[in-house]
C-alpha cells in the first residue's frame, strides 16, 4: 500500500485522490475542496450517512472533524468500517495542518487518532528519518502520544499506544525502513517498561503478535509476510537480550498467539493467511520453529499437505 503526501490546488484534488485508499485532505475553508471532490463520489456530512453509500463508490466526508465532533458513540464505531471501504474514502478537513488536528485530540475518536499517529510515524520514517532533528521530533511525538493515550483511553492507555506502534511498525517493514523500524522498536520497549504497563513481557508479546497478524492479513505477498516475521523475530531477540521477555522461548510464545488469532478467521482467509505465516516461519527460523509454534497453538501446520520435512 502506497502512502504519499502531496501539496495540490483544489482543482487538482480529483487527480490526486487514489481510488480504493483513504485520503486525508487538509486545507483552509471555502477554497473549493469539497466542490471539486464531488466529481469523484457522493459527499456526506455525518458519519451515519456513510453507511448508506454503496460499497462500490468512493465516499467523501465533508468537514470530517465536525462529523466526528457531532457523532455519537454508535457513529464512532463506524470509523473502522469507513477506513475499510473497498473503494476508499476522502476525509476533508478545515485545519491547515496535521499538527493542528493532532493537538486537538478531543475532536476525534481514539481510532482516528491512532491512525493519524501511525501514519505520521510512517511518513517521517520513509521520507525524513535521516534528518538531524528526527530524534528530537520522535521524542516529542512519543511524549504527545503518551499524553493522548491517557486522555483518549484513561483506563487502558497502553492499548492506544500499542495500536499506534503496530501500524507504524508494519509500515516500516513494508517500506524496508529497517533503521527506522529499529528506532520505533526501541521506543516501544521503553514504553513497555514505563508506568502505564503492568506486565512488560505480556505487553510486548501481544504487540509483536498483532504486528505479524496485521502484516499477514492485509493482502501482502509472501515475501513481505516473511519480512514482517523476520523483523519481529529480531525484535523478540533484542527484547530477550534486555531481559524484558523472560520466557524460555519467547518467539514460540509470541508466534503461537499469531497462529491462534489467524485460526479465528473465516475458513478461506484462515487457510490462505495461515499458510503464508507457516511459510514465513520456516523461512525465518526453520522447520523446528514452525513446528514448535503450531504445536504450542494446538494446531496442525498448514505445510503438512505441502510435503513438509519430517
Amino acid at each position: 500500500m502506497e502512502r504519499t503526501v502531496q501539496e495540490v490546488t483544489p482543482g487538482e484534488l480529483c487527480d490526486a485522490v487514489d481510488p480504493c485508499e483513504v485520503t486525508l485532505v487538509l486545507g483552509a475553508p471555502s477554497v473549493g475542496k469539497s466542490h471539486h471532490l464531488r466529481q469523484v463520489g457522493p459527499s456526506v456530512e455525518r458519519l451515519e450517512e456513510t453507511t448508506a453509500i454503496d460499497a462500490d463508490e468512493l465516499v467523501i466526508v465533508d468537514n470530517f472533524v465536525s462529523a466526528i465532533l457531532h457523532s455519537g458513540d454508535g457513529d464512532r464505531e463506524n470509523l473502522n468500517a469507513l477506513f475499510a471501504r473497498p473503494k476508499g474514502a476522502v476525509l476533508v478537513t478545515r485545519p491547515r495542518s496535521l499538527g493542528w488536528l493532532c493537538r486537538r485530540g478531543h475532536l476525534a475518536s481514539a481510532a482516528f487518532l491512532e491512525r493519524v499517529y501511525g501514519e505520521a510515524l510512517a511518513i517521517v520514517g520513509r521520507t525524513r528519518s535521516t534528518e538531524p532533528n528526527t530524534d528530537e521530533w520522535l521524542a516529542v511525538v512519543t511524549d504527545r502520544l503518551d499524553a493522548t493515550a491517557t486522555q483518549e483511553l484513561p483506563d487502558s492507555p497502553s492499548a492506544f499506544v500499542a495500536g499506534v506502534f503496530t501500524r507504524a511498525y508494519v509500515h516500516a517493514v513494508e517500506d524496508e525502513a529497517d533503521a527506522w523500524r529499529r528506532r520505533l522498536d526501541s521506543k516501544l520497549r521503553a514504553y513497555a517498561t514505563g508506568a502505564h504497563v503492568e506486565d512488560p513481557a505480556a505487553f510486548l508479546e501481544e504487540v509483536y503478535a498483532d504486528i505479524v497478524v496485521a502484516g499477514t492479513t492485509t493482502g501482502q505477498p509472501a515475501a513481505e509476510v516473511e519480512a514482517c516475521v523476520a523483523a519481529v523475530y529480531q525484535s523478540i531477540e533484542i527484547a530477550s537480550e534486555t531481559t524484558i521477555l523472560r520466557a524460555d522461548d519467547p518467539a514460540v510464545g509470541t508466534f503461537s498467539r499469531v497462529a491462534n488469532t489467524l485460526a479465528t478467521e473465516n475458513p478461506r482467509a484462515q487457510a490462505d493467511h495461515t499458510y503464508l505465516f507457516g511459510q514465513a516461519l520456516r523461512a525465518v527460523g526453520g522447520a523446528e520453529l514452525e513446528r514448535a509454534v503450531f504445536d504450542a497453538a494446538d494446531g496442525d501446520s498448514p505445510l503438512d499437505d505441502a510435503g513438509r520435512d519430517n
